[in-house]
C-alpha cells in the first residue's frame, strides 16, 4: 500500500543509510555517556576503540508492533594507573550496546524508532568490572556493558526468547 509507513520485519529492510544513521546516534550517545560519567570513564582512562560489531533483530512473537535492533559494539578502554608506584597502562575490551524499539520505514523511506536507549542500564547483570592491580584495594573500574558476546548474548536475546524470535546480524 503505497504512502503508508511499514513495521520493520526484516534486516534486509534496513539500508546502508539507514545503518550509518542508527550507529551515528549510537556513537554520539556513547560519547555524551562516556563524558558524563556513568562508569569509571576518569581522566585517566581513555578511548582507543569503539567498533561496530554487527546487531540484533528481535520481532515480538505476539504483536506485530514490537521490535527491537540491538547495536553491540566492542569497546576498548586504556586505563593508566600506578603499580608499585610506577604508572602503568591496561587496556580493558567490553561489549556496548543500545537499543531501538518499535522501527518503521516511513512512506519516504526513513526509519523511525522510539527514543533508543542503552538497554543494558536497565538490567543489573551487564555491568563489567575490571581489576587493574589484583593487590591494591582502590583498583578496580565498572563499565556498563559486556565482559563478553556471550554474556550480552544470554541477557539481551536469549533472555527474551519466550516473547521474540531473533535475526542475528553479527560480522
Amino acid at each position: 500500500m503505497e504512502g503508508l509507513d511499514e513495521i520493520l520485519m526484516e534486516s534486509s529492510q534496513i539500508t546502508a543509510e539507514m545503518l550509518t544513521q542508527l550507529q551515528t546516534y549510537a556513537s554520539d550517545y556513547f560519547d555524551k555517556e562516556r563524558k558524563d560519567g556513568w562508569n569509571s570513564w576518569e581522566d585517566n582512562v581513555s578511548l582507543v576503540s569503539f567498533d561496530y560489531l554487527g546487531n540484533y533483530l528481535l520481532q515480538n512473537k505476539y504483536e506485530d508492533h514490537d521490535s527491537q535492533l540491538i547495536l553491540v559494539y566492542q569497546v576498548t578502554a586504556n586505563i593508566e594507573d600506578k603499580i608499585d608506584d610506577k604508572m602503568t597502562n591496561k587496556e580493558y575490551t567490553y561489549f556496548w550496546t543500545i537499543n531501538y524499539h518499535d522501527l518503521e520505514i516511513t512512506s519516504d523511506g526513513n526509519l523511525v524508532a522510539e527514543s533508543p536507549y542503552d538497554l543494558s542500564l536497565e538490567l543489573p547483570d551487564s555491568k563489567t568490572n575490571f581489576k587493574f592491580d589484583p593487590d591494591r584495594y582502590r583498583s578496580e573500574y565498572s563499565f556498563v556493558g559486556y565482559g563478553s558476546l556471550e554474556s550480552m548474548f544470554d541477557d539481551l536475546v536469549e533472555g527474551q526468547s519466550f516473547d521474540y524470535v531473533y535475526e542475528e546480524n553479527m560480522g
